[in-house]
């Protein structure tokens, strides 16, 4: 009977074991199976951590931003969307605090006068200026010729920036313009082409995808 109660105590408690044992191990190996996937954002994030001094800040849209930010301890401080940065941004002649870091997919090369790094897909843009009017200048210029008028779907977010960037500093530019080449990309993109009607108006509201 001793040896019969022993079997029944133990019989629940290796269930459980088991039970979780088996549970667990599937995450591990699917943990494995992202990081793999995710490889080049490692090396974005590598980069960053090494590269990246006091003042400095990330940019990125939405998905880069969320991806990368398992690299980050406070990735809602240290990563901003494009949007949050420029409303930061409160005088244009001030000295500049520090350097951007845009994190983007890739764009073109040709007339690209800022560093750039690449990694995979993944492509790393640092503008810096004496002040912040400096700054935005060259990061509007750089993203002329990185986008170079062409209508693809991950340049949406670009075009999208080019619109705030001429309601902050007019060149003369229409920020309708913008804001048209941005939806134009937007319908380039087969996310947005198999969304159902009804998340029709929320997706087009997600201005840096």
């Amino acid at each position: 009977m001793g040896i019969l109660r022993s079997l029944s105590d133990f019989c629940p408690a290796w269930s459980l074991t088991l039970i979780i044992v088996l549970g667990w191990t599937p995450s591990i190996y699917w943990q494995q199976f992202l990081v793999k996937r995710q490889w080049p954002y490692a090396r974005v994030a590598k980069f960053l951590h090494e590269h990246m001094q006091k003042g400095d800040v990330i940019v990125a849209g939405w998905a880069i931003r969320f991806t990368l930010g398992q690299f980050f301890d406070h990735p809602g401080d240290e990563i901003l969307m494009p949007d949050m940065y420029i409303n930061r941004v409160t005088r244009l002649d001030a000295p500049v605090r520090g350097r951007v870091f845009y994190v983007t997919g890739l764009g073109s090369f040709n007339g690209r006068k800022v560093p750039i790094r690449r990694f995979g897909g993944i492509e790393v843009t640092i503008y810096s200026g004496a002040t912040p009017r400096a700054l935005l200048n060259e990061w509007r210029d750089d993203l002329l010729n990185r986008t170079a008028g062409r209508v693809y779907a991950p340049f949406q977010g670009d075009y999208e920036l080019l619109a705030l960037l001429e309601e902050r500093l007019p060149s003369g530019q229409s920020t309708d313009h913008w804001r048209s080449l941005a939806q134009r990309c937007l319908a380039q993109s087969p996310a947005a082409r198999n969304v159902p009607r009804h998340l029709e108006k929320t997706t087009r509201s997600v201005k840096f995808p």
